[in-house]
């Protein structure tokens, strides 16, 4: 992800970048104990993971499997709808659909349904770290007239590190909020990020931060 992902209008498109996150966050902090009592979030967070392994020209293939995995989440939701997560492996598939819609108003309100459903997490597990970041992240990449704020966006991701300081993903997105606004802590936080996605993170991630490094030095 590079400063200006996102949400672009002149484009008429939707960026892929605005949502990578938050699929990351769904699938890649999921604990043991939320997948025993909601089995079907795993399942879906899984499903939703392979739609990446798609062509990207596979816009057909890519919303066929989301668009199974969202009927799994929802059913998960369902039946553990006090589970933050839950509704975490809802965003994962919900968020890749808009990625792939195109700008239209069937996306505004997709958008409108992918706050809803993180505002339904934050409501849950207002300390979780998955949950913060995930937040803070939807409300960095979306513009400030559809509800964005980065100062919150901010907030989400140093409290979600003060809660579990080796949190990926939430070094990796505050990285990208510092380098965003020229903050000299950027390089600093991308380099951190980096070491972290070299020990446990996926493909995705080391090349994201291998990215931001290279555009901060």
């Amino acid at each position: 992800m590079t400063p200006g992902d996102g949400w672009d209008y002149a484009s008429g498109s939707v960026s892929r970048a605005v949502v990578a996150t938050l699929v990351m966050l769904a699938a890649l902090r999921t604990r043991s104990a939320a997948a025993a009592e909601a089995p079907s979030a795993a399942l879906a967070i899984k499903i939703c993971q392979q739609a990446d392994d798609l062509p990207e020209g596979d816009k057909l293939g890519q919303l066929t499997i989301l668009d199974r995995g969202a009927k799994v989440a929802e059913a998960a939701v369902a039946a553990h709808p006090e589970d933050a997560h839950t509704h975490l492996a809802l965003s994962c598939n919900l968020g890749k659909q808009l990625a792939l819609a195109g700008i239209s108003w069937r996306s505004l309100q997709r958008l409108n349904r992918l706050k809803d459903v993180i505002d339904t997490a934050y409501r849950l597990a207002p300390d979780d770290p998955d949950v913060l970041v995930a937040r803070g992240e939807l409300l960095r990449r979306t513009p400030g007239v559809l509800g964005g704020d980065v100062v919150e966006a901010e907030r989400c991701f140093r409290r979600a590190l003060a809660k579990d300081g080796e949190h990926l993903q939430g070094h990796l997105c505050l990285a990208h909020l510092l380098a965003d606004r020229g903050d000299p802590d950027a390089h600093r936080e991308a380099m951190l990020a980096l070491s972290l996605a070299r020990q446990s993170g996926t493909p995705r991630q080391v090349a994201d931060a291998k990215e931001l490094v290279h555009s901060l030095e």
